[in-house]
């Protein structure tokens, strides 16, 4: 008796290489695995303790990726221990920095990790466990003890803008043209260098505009860039002169960053945060 095309061609694909059908995934994830990773971080960081609780994720499918996000110091030194139920063959570990570029990754060929992460600076990173191959549950213990002692490079203060010259009054002139009634949100910010970013706490129910002014002659396009509290970017301004405006209302509060780009040219700028109610 012929078999029916279809039940034919499954049974086909069934057994092909590759072909792997995992078991149905369980509700929740087994009572050992927090165990596994403290057990692993311990052992891995040598002394560093465990912060907080676990994180956990769960791959429905092959080559999927949670996020979580995770607060770091630089006075510290972190060990990220994962580890993947009995259906994942394989877990990856990735971090990336607030400024969401991606600072290391952990791949290893099977469901037990370690990435080691020294920050240089303090931010909210971007921690991701993905299930390379196979499903199922997997946790993610963060371990920190100190770092060695770092030498510090102190910078110079940025030069002193030409006599004359009065970057925070172009800049409130600008705010009270475009924001009448808007007040000033702590002290201006200050720097020389080519990119700077900064943060600043946003309240919901208030519109905000950040305003920048650079050294005339010195600076010749200055830009600005705001990302909110997920660091998804939701304005900028890439403008032609050495002055610039961003405005932004946002419908949650959190901390946002900004950020003041000097694309041609070089010299002092100064960015002003100015906000009104609604």
């Amino acid at each position: 008796m012929r078999q029916p095309i279809s039940l034919a061609i499954a049974i086909a694909l069934a057994a092909a290489p590759g072909c792997r059908r995992h078991a149905p995934i369980s509700p929740t994830a087994p009572s050992w695995l927090d165990g596994k990773v403290d057990e692993q971080g311990k052992a891995a960081s040598q002394g560093g303790e465990l912060v907080g609780t676990p994180f956990h994720g769960t791959s429905f499918k092959q080559g999927e990726g949670v996020d979580f996000q995770v607060l770091l110091d630089p006075t510290k030194c972190y060990w990220f221990s994962g580890v993947g139920d009995e259906q994942v063959q394989k877990l990856y570990l990735y971090l990336w920095d607030p400024a969401d570029k991606r600072v290391q990754t952990k791949k290893v060929d099977g469901p037990m990790a370690v990435l080691t992460y020294c920050p240089e600076t303090s931010g909210m990173f971007r921690l991701q466990g993905k299930v390379d191959e196979g499903v199922g549950h997997f946790a993610i213990g963060l371990y920190a003890k100190q770092a060695p002692t770092k030498t510090v490079k102190v910078e110079p203060p940025p030069a002193a803008a030409p006599a004359g010259v009065d970057l925070e009054k172009i800049i409130d002139k600008s705010a009270a043209a475009a924001a009448p009634g808007a007040k000033r949100v702590g002290d201006f910010y200050a720097s020389s260098a080519d990119e700077q970013d900064w943060f600043t706490e946003l309240d919901a129910g208030k519109c905000y505009w950040v305003v920048a002014a650079g050294t005339p002659g010195k600076v010749k396009k200055l830009w600005l860039y705001l990302w909110d509290s997920n660091n998804k970017r939701v304005t900028e301004n890439k403008g032609e002169t050495p002055n610039a405006m961003v405005g932004h209302c946002p419908k949650e509060s959190g901390m946002f960053k900004f950020q003041a780009k000097v694309n041609s040219g070089s010299g002092d700028y100064k960015v002003g945060v100015y906000a009104k109610g609604k």
